[in-house]
């Protein structure tokens, strides 16, 4: 059988595989059963209705005066839902996902990690509060057009990918050699400063208020007064990170060279004279070494899931429950 392809997709999430069943109101409305979180505060999901859009007869929109009802709308939401899934082969993501899950959970199954029902209501709980409250978070499944029950089990599904790959990653962490070896390579985009600055024309203006800052006097008042960069002046004079790839030679290398917090003596670029304060210096090969580490031991764990799911053997069935011939 030709082996599913593991695509960009594979750090996502699935929403298959029901994990809680689910109830019904006197009304008709879904509930999940969450007895096992009834102890959890904030979000009640016994509280969680999902209105029926697609039943829904009630207007949504008019078009010259000529109305469209929720259900007509959706009806044809979940029709292009469905081309566009086409076209884009979800089928082959989502099989190689199915895999992927299966493949995670025994093996934390095999150590002992598991998901808690407490840590899965904690993160339902963020979408309740950022979504704006149980109402609006049943109004949010109810135009995905999943049921409570599955989303739960998404969550789930998350959160094991998440301690997968954290255990992965304690698990095999780069080497020293690995990590110089990519930081040499990849320096010019890892170094930066987080840092702000004052722009001025002359020296003799840079070097006052050079001195005024290192006696203490107030870095957005001074760049509020003087500089002449207005659009680092609207946000106090603050730059965010500088690169090499961004920033003039000149300014680059002082600012590099300034420690956390440190203020500089002028330094000339064709735009005039700057005084530079570094908020976060994160120059060098000891600064960078977790991010670099973080980002090799994604490198691993991607090729080593992408190798598990090309081992392992998945049989397809046609729609009569026949197996599908396997092609090479």
């Amino acid at each position: 059988m030709k082996k599913i392809k593991l695509l960009s997709i594979i750090l996502a999430a699935t929403i298959f595989v029901a994990g809680c069943q689910a109830k019904t109101d006197k009304n008709g409305s879904e509930k999940a059963d969450v007895s096992k979180t009834k102890d959890a505060k904030d979000a009640d999901l016994n509280k969680i209705k999902i209105t029926d859009l697609r039943g829904n007869t009630n207007i949504f929109m008019d078009i010259n005066g000529q109305k469209v009802t929720f259900d007509n709308f959706y009806k044809y939401y979940d029709l292009y839902s469905g081309i566009l899934a086409m076209q884009r082969n979800l089928t082959g993501e989502l099989s190689n996902l199915l895999v992927r899950d299966k493949i995670i959970k025994d093996e934390l199954k095999a150590k002992n990690i598991t998901v808690t029902d407490e840590e899965v209501k904690k993160e339902i709980d963020l979408y309740v509060k950022n979504l704006g409250g149980e109402e609006e978070f049943g109004k949010y499944l109810s135009i995905l057009g999943v049921k409570l029950d599955v989303f739960t089990e998404n969550i789930k599904n998350s959160l094991l990918n998440k301690k997968h790959l954290e255990t992965f990653k304690k698990e095999n962490k780069a080497t020293d050699e690995e990590v110089k070896k990519y930081y040499e390579a990849n320096k010019d985009s890892l170094d930066n400063v987080d840092a702000k600055h004052i722009l001025v024309d002359d020296e003799e203006k840079a070097n006052e208020i050079s001195n005024k800052l290192k006696a203490g006097e107030d870095f957005e008042k001074l760049s509020t007064k003087n500089s002449k960069d207005t659009a680092a002046n609207a946000k106090g004079g603050q730059l965010g990170k500088v690169t090499r790839a961004a920033f003039e030679p000149d300014f680059v290398e002082a600012a590099f060279n300034l420690k956390d917090n440190e203020v500089s003596a002028p330094v000339k670029t064709k735009y005039g004279y700057h005084v530079i304060v570094v908020n976060k210096n994160n120059v060098g090969l000891d600064k960078n070494k977790e991010k670099i580490n973080d980002i090799l031991t994604k490198q691993k764990y991607n090729k080593n899931i992408e190798e598990k799911i090309k081992s392992t053997k998945v049989n397809f069935y046609d729609f009569n429950g026949k197996k599908m011939e396997n092609k090479n």
